[in-house]
């Protein structure tokens, strides 16, 4: 069997693989969250830890292990963890991207995948750590702020959520996933009509089930208005 085969067996089971991913309604939660900032050294510390913790899981170590061996670039494993993400393999995934974290400390979209996959993976607090980490590596880039608006919203922290979702929306105004975030969040707090204008501008230009959900849904919740 080869390695995404059965990490993809593997993983098929594990919490934060699942299709769909997002709660649909989070707990709020207000109680301000500490994140313990990461330095490079302390980031690549993670990855160790990371590959170690994920590695057994997998499914096929010895796969993996081969696999990074004949790996030409050091972002190399974060490219395989990004295949491994697609076919719902997060211990493969990580344990994959971790590697590149390692060799290639400074990389944005390594650190950026990492983050991506350990939020799918239910690791909230260290997924904030390492798309911080992402941020603070080159600041203002939407696709990391609104990744990290995701694991505050799926945390039940929709106060940090909406900043982060309106701070990607500034940085990439053509960005549509910060509309879903906040459309979805909006739904959640009872605001139907923000819902419904947020969630439109989240489906111009790419189709979504969660958003056309949540469209739907905040339509129908709306007061209908008066005649005349």
């Amino acid at each position: 069997m080869s390695s995404i085969a059965a990490a993809r067996n593997k993983g098929a089971g594990q919490p934060g693989v699942k299709p769909g991913g997002k709660q649909d309604c989070p707990a709020v939660k207000t109680t301000p969250l500490k994140i313990i900032d990461l330095a490079r050294d302390s980031y690549v510390t993670m990855a160790k830890g990371l590959m170690a913790q994920y590695g057994p899981k997998s499914g096929d170590l010895p796969g993996l292990k081969s696999l990074l061996e004949k790996s030409k670039k050091p972002t190399d494993g974060s490219d395989v963890g990004a295949l491994f993400t697609m076919v719902g393999a997060g211990s493969a995934s990580i344990y994959t991207i971790a590697s590149s974290a390692i060799q290639k400390p400074d990389d944005i979209l390594t650190a950026n995948n990492l983050g991506v996959v350990l939020k799918d993976m239910g690791e909230f607090t260290k997924a904030l750590q390492v798309l911080k980490y992402a941020d603070k590596l080159k600041p203002n880039i939407g696709l990391v702020l609104c990744n990290i608006g995701w694991v505050y919203r799926e945390m039940g922290y929709n106060n940090d959520a909406k900043l982060y979702f309106e701070k990607a929306l500034r940085a990439a105004p053509e960005m549509t996933s910060p509309y879903l975030g906040l459309g979805l969040i909006a739904k959640c707090e009872g605001n139907f009509a923000k819902a419904t204008e947020y969630l439109r501008k989240a489906l111009a230009d790419n189709y979504s089930a969660v958003g056309f959900a949540a469209y739907k849904k905040a339509q129908e919740a709306q007061p209908p208005k008066p005649e005349g």
